[in-house]
């Protein structure tokens, strides 16, 4: 989109603008209605690169859309498996097939967390194959916990983004120097990094 004033300015610029070249006699406003939609096309292009979003933060979004899919109220995590830039597989979390969800039969609590889910790092992971999870990066709106951490370090991942923190009691994820950890600030977690 472009910013107040840019089509004004074009326009200003380019308005009476005399005619150029060996090409056919051109009025002065024809001229100028050229040279304007010249200059705002050339605006517009630079403005689109400008605002464009990066690999992870698109690959992020796609993870905090997933998320939407969730059935446990306590936390909405999605999580999806990219490899070579394409999506290999995504996950929520959510109840085994078949079985209740939090939404219909309410949370099955364990010393404070849900246990009745399975989380979401895990279903993208089961969604894709082996030979695509390896050297893939995985993309989470939050941070995996320790038994997920566990599943990632085994599955093939090297690279694991997130934009929400989450504590741990174990964090597997440090302690395989060989997985980057990045993360990402993401409107999904108010903007904010802070750890």
């Amino acid at each position: 989109m472009l910013r107040p004033g840019v089509l004004a300015h074009a326009l200003t610029n380019a308005c009476g603008a005399p005619a150029t070249g060996g090409g056919p006699a051109v009025s002065p406003g024809e001229a100028g209605i050229r040279a304007a939609e010249e200059n705002i096309s050339s605006n517009l292009e630079r403005e689109v690169v400008a605002v464009r979003k990066s690999w992870d933060e698109y690959f992020l979004d796609i993870a905090f859309q997933v998320a939407g899919r969730s059935t446990c109220p306590r936390r909405r995590v999605g999580a999806v498996v990219v490899a070579d830039r394409r999506l290999r597989g995504a996950g929520y979390n959510g109840s085994p097939r078949r079985m209740p969800h939090c939404a219909e039969a309410g949370c099955l609590l364990v010393d404070g967390h849900c246990v009745r889910t399975i989380h979401a790092e895990i279903n993208a992971l089961m969604e894709s194959a082996p030979a695509e999870r390896d050297g893939a990066t995985l993309y989470v709106t939050d941070y995996p916990c320790s038994e997920c951490a566990k599943v990632i370090v085994n599955s093939g991942v090297k690279r694991v983004v997130y934009s929400r923190p989450y504590a741990v009691e174990r964090d597997w994820l440090k302690e395989a120097p060989w997985i980057e950890v990045v993360r990402v600030s993401h409107a999904g977690d108010g903007g904010k990094i802070a750890e």
